[in-house]
């Protein structure tokens, strides 16, 4: 019997328009995920509006977002614009996904104890935090990125474009300057080295939990062939950090 329980959730904002809603996945409660969210560059709290239990959160998550790639609100997020009611129905009627009400989720923590892996899940989620929680400032709908230079600074604002539809300020269009172009292929790479990031980190804890772990053990700490992994990490947050001190930024 496979004992792993993931949760793909759906979540509103109150901060939002009410036809954009988040869709990811967790091992956590999703309500634990929502307060953990919730601290990252937004003013209220995200909603659990449904829930799918599963014991494969990642590979779901990824069919759900295919499903729904017409409504993503930008590229490499899981954000969607669509009613809740047509989100509903696509679960249940087309993709015929039991949706488990929010109070009836229970979950059973199970510690990890590879020093390792504990590392590399403290330096993964410390880097989604501090890329999200400067991201979700940039998803500015209908708005134009503007770079002003002035004492050898660059500054970076936001310009209200009224004449577009539904067009956000990191979709490339083709006209971009050096600048604005730099800061949306790296929004792009280190969005896209997340996901990757995410799905390697899944298979190394799927592979643990797929263990009897009685004592002890360290499963990665007589083979450092995954060093490669902390050091794209590193790197990752190096080009986020890059991205955020060579412009003044203005929100």
């Amino acid at each position: 019997m496979n004992s792993i329980q993931h949760f793909v959730y759906v979540m509103s904002n109150p901060s939002f328009y009410d036809d954009i809603f988040k869709i990811g996945w967790s091992r956590e409660h999703p309500q634990v995920k929502a307060q953990d969210i919730s601290r990252l560059g937004v003013s209220t709290p995200y909603v659990v509006e449904y829930v799918i239990i599963t014991n494969n959160g990642l590979q779901l998550k990824k069919e759900i977002h295919e499903r729904l790639d017409e409504y993503r609100v930008t590229h490499n997020r899981d954000f969607f614009r669509l009613l809740k009611q047509n989100i509903f129905d696509i679960l249940t009627k087309e993709m015929n996904l039991l949706l488990t009400p929010i109070h009836e989720i229970r979950v059973s923590e199970k510690p990890i104890h590879d020093r390792k892996l504990q590392r590399l899940i403290s330096l993964c989620k410390e880097l989604e935090n501090n890329a999200y929680e400067f991201f979700d400032q940039l998803q500015k709908e209908n708005a134009d990125v503007i770079i002003v230079y002035f004492n050898f600074q660059k500054y970076v604002t936001f310009h209200p474009m009224e004449n577009y539809s539904k067009r956000l300020c990191m979709d490339i269009h083709g006209y971009e300057g050096e600048d604005e172009r730099r800061i949306k292929l790296s929004y792009y790479f280190i969005n896209r080295d997340m996901e990757n990031f995410e799905e390697w980190l899944n298979n190394l804890i799927d592979e643990y939990e797929k263990t009897d772990h009685t004592k002890n053990t360290l499963m990665m700490e007589e083979d450092d062939e995954d060093g490669w992994f902390e050091e794209m990490i590193a790197a990752t947050e190096k080009e986020l950090d890059s991205l955020k001190t060579n412009y003044v930024w203005e929100f």
